[in-house]
């Protein structure tokens, strides 16, 4: 049997706060039959998406300052939560703004689309056709998301979902960590790249997938064969009699796949990012 083990990864200074939210400065309503697609493009501010057991559709908007509160409008049937000033992060009075979206937890949308520069993205998504979220240096943490096509980028912030269910994926970072745990089989081509961030995905042991690992210095781990190499890699392998094709790809950042079956712990990201717990596994010698 094979045991693991939990690498900390300090991403940053420990900044941790359990202070309230702001004031609540602005609030909006919707009907939920109205609304299709969710379009958000914030700079500094945060946003939590949570679900919630009515049919209206709430945004919140806590902060100190109305004047720099985020522009919330229904356009079609598009629902637009977009920044008015997209350099006031630098300023010192505009810290702490956070945009909470109640979503009814039955609601479905053709399409969701997020974009921040520094802000962090939260909380829980119904199903989309499509969803993508895109950050500069802001964290990106589902605990769930459902949809068919999962698209996700960042320049130097993490990307979690700690229960992701989609048909196929595109997910790249360039020194950001990347945690998913597929709560399904991937049906079509996929695929995950950093350059210097870690991967860890995992999926259920059932799962009938082609994968492909390239790193150039970074280890890699494949727990459904056991196999681990600890540098230069080009691995190719069927996993389950084969399927689509999932390409891995990191240049110094480590690489595992592993089966939801055997995971220990959750993936865990704190707030703020200072610290990240990413699942390694470790082979017993007895194992081989």
């Amino acid at each position: 049997m094979y045991k693991k083990i939990f690498c900390s990864l300090i991403l940053g200074a420990m900044v941790f706060s359990l202070s309230a939210l702001p004031s609540l400065m602005d609030k909006h309503s919707f009907d939920s039959a109205s609304i299709q697609n969710l379009d958000v493009s914030l700079s500094w501010e945060s946003i939590t998406f949570k679900p919630v057991n009515n049919s209206d559709f709430f945004v919140e908007v806590y902060y100190g300052k109305k004047k720099y509160c985020p522009d919330v409008r229904l356009s079609s049937s598009t629902l637009i939560i977009e920044s008015k000033h997209f350099d006031i992060g630098s300023k010192s009075d505009s810290k702490g703004c956070e945009v909470m979206v109640y979503i009814p937890a039955n609601q479905k949308f053709k399409k969701i689309h997020i974009s921040s520069t520094s802000g962090k993205v939260m909380g829980d998504l119904p199903y989309s056709e499509k969803v993508t979220a895109q950050t500069t240096s802001g964290s990106i943490k589902f605990e769930t998301c459902i949809t068919d096509f999962f698209d996700s980028s960042s320049t130097s912030g993490s990307i979690t979902v700690s229960e992701l269910s989609c048909k196929s994926l595109n997910v790249s970072t360039l020194s950001g960590t990347v945690g998913l745990e597929l709560q399904r089989s991937l049906a079509k081509n996929s695929s995950i790249s950093t350059t210097s961030g870690l991967i860890f995905i995992s999926m259920p042991e059932n799962s009938q997938i082609s994968v492909r690992a390239t790193t150039s210095s970074g280890g890699f781990t494949n727990s459904f064969t056991r196999d681990t190499f600890n540098s230069l890699v080009n691995y190719s392998k069927a996993i389950n009699g084969g399927g689509p094709l999932l390409k891995l790809s990191s240049t110094s950042g480590t690489i595992t796949l592993d089966s939801n079956t055997f995971i220990t712990s959750p993936i865990v990201i704190y707030e703020d990012d200072p610290e990240t717990e990413i699942p390694v596994v470790i082979f017993d010698e007895n194992d081989f």
